[in-house]
């Protein structure tokens, strides 16, 4: 039986003094008075009534957090998808799905079906100080050659809003998953946010077929105290756990991530925001020794192209310190004892990346680059991620929308030298077009390409090299709430 610890960091709010605003007053005017040996002559001083002075800058209220910073990435939602609110929808997706490497091997691979019926239901609700929006999907899923593997699957996903005060907003962002690995299927929305580029758990790995459950949950409080000027905090905590993993594959590590961080952010023109933000996580894994913890600063510029454009650039260093156990057997004969030595690795690296995303009227787009000490997606410690991903939704009829992905990303071990896979190379891509038959029926057609590929360590290899096709008939609804 799987178990699971669930926390949420408690975020503490602090004492806000109020900021005193000097009025300015008029000067009197005053008129000179005109002698006779001079001439006619006037002195005036100049005088600023107050209809004349330019206004003060108005604090601009609920001011988003600009990324790097924020926990709640893109999502690739439609312009006007954005603008909908007060409504709950649901339906159910009856779909199947073959790939060619069940088994995810190397050689003498075997193709095999998945058989699945997922039922969904969102709930989107605003008001003027709210904003929460929530998706549960839960199903079944069935296995053609893998019957062990049979499970229903489940995922939840929450992005949760609420302005405290006039200038002070909370956020809290959750994402659950029960899923039994790469050949599972699960509804996902793109009302959903993407995640904050630095606070995703490393998702780019593929790991040996097992059952997996996974909980990532952020929480923030800003304070937007000027017209242009932001502080606030992060918390979170990211568990993942595995279970019935195939035999004869590399054992799957259980990973735990704890962070915290701070920023702060200033606008600088009407489109333009700098900041810095402090990080800190704390890393383990079970089963395993490695205990790491990261510190980073890193500065940031935000560039707000348009009202839905976005781009933004992060840089700054990295201090990650690495610690573990090794066993060293010691032979005295007629002993052998074994004997466990600890061990540590310090060491200061460059962190940094990039993010862009545009929700156009038919079009939306999010791309990232990011290189930071992560967790290895469970088949890894702590490593060095560097990874570029990409997705592009495009509406090119009222019924019809294309949608394209596709990331690469390399997983190095900060303890290359006593890690069981020092180096991981991902590479994937995806094509779907889904169409829509009238108000509720839908058809999806999907195909994925995977290859990973390990190019340093002393354990089973982990190849995963996969072509995938998917076939998926949907139903759906949406019904206004309070109307």
């Amino acid at each position: 039986m799987i178990t699971y610890k669930h926390c949420l960091a408690v975020l503490v709010l602090l004492s806000l003094c109020p900021l005193g605003v000097q009025a300015q007053q008029a000067s009197d005017q005053q008129t000179g008075q005109s002698q006779a040996a001079q001439g006619a002559s006037q002195a005036d001083e100049s005088v600023t009534s107050p209809e004349s002075r330019e206004p003060a800058p108005a604090l601009e209220e609920n001011a988003p957090v600009p990324p790097p910073a924020n926990i709640a990435g893109p999502s690739l939602a439609f312009s006007s998808d954005l603008e909908r609110a007060n409504y709950l929808r649901g339906g159910i997706g009856m779909g199947t799905t073959y790939d060619d490497n069940v088994f995810n091997t190397a050689s003498n691979q075997v193709g095999g079906f998945t058989y699945s019926a997922l039922p969904h239901l969102a709930l989107d609700i605003s008001t003027s100080r709210l904003r929460w929006t929530s998706l549960y999907s839960a199903g079944l899923t069935v296995n053609q050659r893998l019957s062990a593997q049979n499970q229903g699957s489940h995922s939840l996903g929450m992005d949760f809003e609420y302005r405290l005060s006039p200038h002070v907003s909370l956020a809290v962002t959750d994402r659950f998953f029960l899923t039994t690995g790469f050949f599972d299927q699960v509804q996902t929305s793109p009302d959903l946010s993407g995640g904050g580029i630095l606070q995703q758990p490393n998702g780019l790995v593929i790991t040996p077929l097992a059952k997996n459950m996974s909980n990532n949950v952020n929480g923030e409080l800003s304070w937007q105290f000027g017209a242009g000027s932001m502080v606030g905090m992060t918390g979170g905590y990211y568990h993942s756990s595995y279970n019935d993993v195939a035999p004869g594959t590399t054992n799957l590590l259980d990973t735990t991530t704890e962070s915290a961080s701070g920023f702060y952010s200033h606008r600088i023109t009407t489109r333009n925001w700098i900041g810095v933000r402090y990080g800190f996580q704390h890393l383990s894994f079970d089963p395993g020794t490695e205990q790491t913890n990261t510190h980073s600063v890193m500065f940031f510029h935000t560039i707000n192209l348009n009202p839905t454009m976005q781009l933004s650039f992060f840089a700054g260093p990295e201090y990650s310190d690495v610690s573990s156990q090794i066993v060293i057997p010691q032979v005295q004969l007629p002993l052998v004892l074994f004997i466990s030595v600890p061990i540590s690795h310090k060491t200061w690296s460059g962190s940094g990346g990039a993010s862009y995303s545009w929700q156009g009227e038919h079009t939306s787009i999010t791309a990232g680059f990011v290189r930071r000490v992560s967790d290895g997606g469970g088949v890894q410690g702590a490593v060095t991620m560097t990874s570029v991903t990409g997705a592009l939704q495009r509406q090119i009829t009222r019924s019809t929308t294309l949608n394209f992905a596709g990331g690469y990303a390399t997983n190095d071990a900060l303890m290359g030298s006593t890690s069981a896979i020092g180096s991981l190379k991902t590479a994937s891509g995806s094509v779907g077009i889904n169409h829509r038959f009238g108000a509720h029926l839908g058809l999806d057609l999907s195909y994925a390409r995977v290859y990973q590929e390990q190019t340093a360590g002393t354990t089973v290899p982990l190849p995963a090299n996969h072509n995938r096709g998917a076939v998926t008939f949907s139903y759906d609804f949406s019904r206004p709430l309070g109307r």
